[in-house]
């Protein structure tokens, strides 16, 4: 009897109303995670069949997260370790970074696509255009009418170009087909225009030259002409002594040989860095010649006479190179520093004295800094190859930088 008194008093003390309520409460959390791994094996299985399922099914999802979280809590609440029961998130980001790599793959594969067409039709165009000047070439009527208009033709056939040129007996350019191979254009061009043209037609395309050449070989013939009497007039002015003698003393070169762009026939003028500092420039269209300072884009002057107005404008070109224009620009912030106030104050307190004018060689400019006893201690020198302004010592060597100098340098002295 005793002993049944004593296993009653033990379950009285077990059936506790909080451990009546952990009870209920696992068997619920129980109840409800079996019940809910159910569901989420269910939809797992669903959204690996259909896509546009998992889609229709997007609030019910959502509801699988707030159970989630329900759950998680009265875990954290009965101080069990947390679960994360969806995976829904990792699987959006999974399926996210699949699209990028889809959508990087796909515009590669667009972008090639696209140049392919593009090349196609480049090398199509080229090929075509290319047989049409080729057979050109070789036309009977072609000749016939060069002849008739005293025209010599030249094909000229190139890895990156092919062009058929027609000159008259000077060798002056009447007409030029350029058939450029890298962009798949065809030009063509006159000593006074320039056009993109097509060559998709080829009978259209040599009817239309054989009339063009017999109405206007004449005025070709002049516009070239006159092209070339104003490059003789300005090949004479940049080879004439007084020209060549302006050039020498300001440092500058006259290119003779010509370059063309754009309707443009352009001399460089270039100083001795081989720096571009200023141009002639002929204007194949209405034969205009312009003296242009590449320093000052407001000094350009339209010329009638170059012979006369050529030397003043290489009198006021300033052809000095980069390294000389900075060379000249430290020497100039030298003399403000010297004569600062608070530099000679410096100075003077330091007892020391630095030359007002720097003496020279062939190679640098030196600034020498002695003591009160008048002996040198260093030179400021000015690098006349690089501009570069740097600390020698009284034997020729030379330190450093004078603007990397600091602390560790001081320990050197």
């Amino acid at each position: 009897m005793k002993k049944e008194d004593e296993s009653s008093s033990k379950i009285k003390k077990l059936l506790t109303s909080r451990n009546v309520l952990i009870g209920i409460i696992f068997a619920l959390l129980l109840f409800q995670y079996i019940k809910f791994n159910g569901i989420l094996g269910d939809f797992s299985f669903m959204q690996g069949k259909s896509t546009s399922l998992v889609s229709e099914v997007g609030e019910l999802k959502d509801s699988y997260k707030k159970i989630g979280d329900d759950l998680s809590e009265i875990r954290n609440f009965l101080r069990m370790p947390e679960h994360n029961y969806t995976n829904f998130s990792s699987d959006k980001n999974t399926a996210k970074s699949d699209d990028e790599n889809e959508n990087k793959l796909q515009l590669a594969l667009f972008s090639y696509i696209d140049y392919l067409s593009i090349q196609g039709k480049k090398d199509s165009s080229v090929k075509s255009a290319q047989s049409v000047l080729e057979d050109l070439a070789q036309n009977q009527q072609f000749f016939k009418i060069l002849a008739n208009n005293d025209l010599i033709s030249s094909l000229n056939n190139s890895a990156d170009a092919v062009s058929l040129k027609i000159t008259d007996q000077n060798g002056n350019d009447i007409l030029t087909f350029y058939l450029d191979k890298n962009e798949g254009k065809l030009f063509r061009k006159t000593p006074n225009s320039k056009e993109e043209i097509s060559a998709d037609d080829s009978e259209k395309f040599k009817t239309e030259l054989f009339s063009f050449l017999d109405k206007n070989s004449g005025d070709l013939k002049t516009a070239a002409k006159n092209i070339k009497s104003k490059k003789s007039e300005i090949e004479k002015s940049i080879n004439s002594a007084e020209a060549q003698k302006k050039a020498n003393e300001t440092h500058a070169n006259l290119n003779s040989s010509p370059s063309e762009k754009d309707l443009k026939i352009t001399y460089s003028i270039l100083n001795k860095s081989q720096e571009p500092v200023g141009e002639i420039v002929l204007d194949m269209k209405t034969l205009d010649i312009t003296l242009v300072d590449k320093n000052d884009n407001s000094a350009v002057i339209k010329t009638s006479d170059i012979s006369k107005e050529l030397v003043p404008f290489l009198s006021k070109l300033d052809a000095k190179t980069f390294i000389g224009k900075k060379v000249e620009k430290t020497l100039s912030d030298l003399k403000n520093i010297l004569s600062d106030k608070g530099f000679k104050s410096l100075m003077s307190k330091a007892r020391l004295n630095i030359s007002d004018s720097p003496r020279e060689d062939d190679d640098r400019f030196y600034y020498d800094i002695s003591n009160s006893q008048g002996n040198k201690l260093s030179s400021i020198v000015i690098e006349k190859a690089t501009g570069t302004v740097n600390i020698l010592k009284p034997d020729g060597t030379t330190l450093q930088n004078l603007l990397f100098f600091g602390k560790d340098s001081k320990k050197k002295l």
